[in-house]
């Protein structure tokens, strides 16, 4: 349902929805109640604009337990769902390959959840030129300011009745828990843009400011059974994960006669999950392009609508994925099945962490070479990309040598990975009449990527990272990170095959040949990119 209206300089869009949706099991569902407000409104003579924007939302969830698929799966078909000596009661699935009763699970447990969105921007935009000249120019300066707040708030409740089979088998006279977390993303942005053009000379020019703020309030409350005795107790009942992130930036765009187009842009980030001496990084980039169709050797090739050779050079910084503190020495809570026993008492300990104080940005640089055409008044056009990138400074988990730090191994800045490759694209329109057109597109694209380094020394034997675990076992990995390789390679076991061709069951070649077939028998084979 929404509402809109307004006049020349302001208007307004008010909206509201209602939603209602039930999972593919027999419990799961989720009801949301939303709404939007959107106004704006230009002062007199465009000095000043407005405008905001809200947006709160609630939703009642009912939580899924995908595990009750899993456990059907695994279940004896011929096992009853309710219990033959006493009809009122489910089946007690215990001694089974299925850990439970897939239906009780669903009929009998109650995971409920209740989440409150809010999102809200404000922005005010200020035309300085009327303020600086008394006449018309073809000079425009804007500086424009806005403020954004994401809010969510999650509840969670969890209860298991005292006749589930799940709470007799585990000695419990009824379980419940439940959670609370809040988290708040806050952000500001000063944007001011110059423009000015003189003869054949059109240049523009931008600077900027942000800043933004995640943090989180998380609230772990004990687990009790319904006669209120304690089942386990949460190491860290509060929790207050935050991070900033702040920027500087700025642009500039030069056009000489719209054939010699220049672009320079540099910004500055300084992230809080680094130390004060990691903490900045300097990002610059750099574009240029050439239309070589408003040269005079082309200019009158009637066919050719545009061609524009262009070349570029940038830098970006990564900091996403690096946790909020390892920069920092801090001693952390252990879990409650890691304590330590003083008496009748067990308590938990406090343990150091491992740290590196030089972590810092990830850094990768691109090259770029490109073409873009346009040709017969636009019916064939497209693009030619050609591009290396190189990323320095990846974070790898490495070995530390014995009393070097609080952990056998670190995560620190070590890795390099080169990537290249080409995309092309072609769009064409064979047939253009009054009453049909016939586009046609076309696109292909390649790209190699190989790990150059992953230790900070090179280490003997050094097979690279596991990744890509899959079930079967905890640490079951089937990729590698290695260097020579694209990330990612798969790296598993050679099948056997009989005299037909056909697989052997649990035989796999002996690489190492020492009869034995372990880790040292696998080897690195497809890449997982696409070619």
């Amino acid at each position: 349902l929404s509402l809109s209206g307004g006049s020349a300089r302001s208007n307004y869009r008010v909206s509201a929805d209602y939603r209602s949706a039930n999972g593919i099991d027999l419990y799961s569902g989720r009801e949301e109640y939303g709404a939007r407000v959107a106004l704006n409104h230009t002062a007199k003579g465009g000095l000043i604009t407005f405008s905001l924007n809200v947006a709160p939302r609630i939703a009642y969830r009912k939580n899924a337990s995908w595990d009750v698929f899993r456990n059907a799966v695994e279940a004896n078909p011929t096992t009853p769902i309710m219990d033959p000596k006493d009809p009122s009661l489910y089946y007690n699935f215990k001694g089974q390959a299925a850990g439970y009763n897939p239906l009780e699970l669903l009929k009998k447990d109650k995971s409920t959840g209740t989440t409150k969105l809010l999102d809200w921007d404000g922005t005010v935009k200020l035309n300085l030129l009327p303020l600086l000249l008394n006449k018309e120019d073809r000079q425009t300066l804007t500086t424009q300011l806005t403020f954004a707040d994401h809010q969510y708030d999650n509840y969670n409740q969890w209860f298991r009745p005292s006749t589930s089979t799940l709470a007799i088998n585990a000695g419990r006279e009824g379980e419940a828990s439940q959670d609370y977390s809040k988290s708040a993303i806050r952000t500001l942005e000063w944007v001011t843009n110059y423009a000015n053009s003189f003869g054949n000379h059109n240049f523009k020019v931008m600077a900027g400011y942000s800043y933004q703020d995640w943090k989180t309030f998380v609230h772990n409350t004990p687990d009790y059974t319904y006669d209120k005795t304690l089942v386990s107790t949460p190491v860290y009942e509060y929790d207050y994960p935050q991070n900033t992130l702040v920027s500087f930036y700025g642009r500039l765009n030069y056009s000489l006669m719209d054939r010699y187009l220049f672009t320079a842009t540099v910004r500055a980030d300084g992230s809080s999950r680094f130390s004060k001496e990691n903490r900045w990084g300097i990002f610059p980039a750099l574009a240029l392009a050439w239309r070589m169709n408003q040269e005079n050797f082309l200019k009158n090739v009637s066919w050719i609508d545009d061609l524009k050779l262009r070349l570029g050079y940038g830098v970006t910084g990564q900091q996403d994925g690096i946790g909020n503190y390892t920069y920092l020495p801090f001693y952390s809570l252990s879990t409650n099945t890691a304590t330590y026993q003083f008496g009748d008492q067990y308590h938990n300990m406090l343990r150091p962490a491992a740290y590196d104080a030089n972590i810092h940005w990830e850094q990768t640089a691109t090259y770029n070479v490109g073409l873009d055409y346009s040709f017969i008044k636009g019916r064939l056009s497209g693009t030619l990309d050609f591009y290396q990138k190189k990323t320095s400074d990846l974070l790898n988990e490495i070995p530390t040598p014995a009393g070097a730090n609080f952990s056998n191994r670190i995560l620190t800045n070590v890795g390099n990975i080169s990537s290249k490759g080409f995309e092309f694209s072609i769009n064409a329109t064979p047939v253009q009449t009054k009453r049909l057109t016939w586009d046609v597109s076309y696109n292909i694209s390649s790209n190699s990527t190989r790990i150059t380094k992953l230790n900070a020394v090179e280490v003997p034997g050094y097979q690279g990272v596991p990744t890509g675990g899959v079930t079967g076992g905890t640490g079951t990995n089937v990729q590698i990170h290695s260097v020579g390789y694209a990330p990612g390679t798969f790296f598993v076991y050679e099948q056997k095959y009989d005299a037909n061709g056909k697989p052997l069951e649990g035989q796999f070649v002996d690489r190492h040949e020492d009869g034995v077939i372990n880790e040292l028998d696998k080897y690195r084979t497809h890449n997982p990119e696409p070619k």
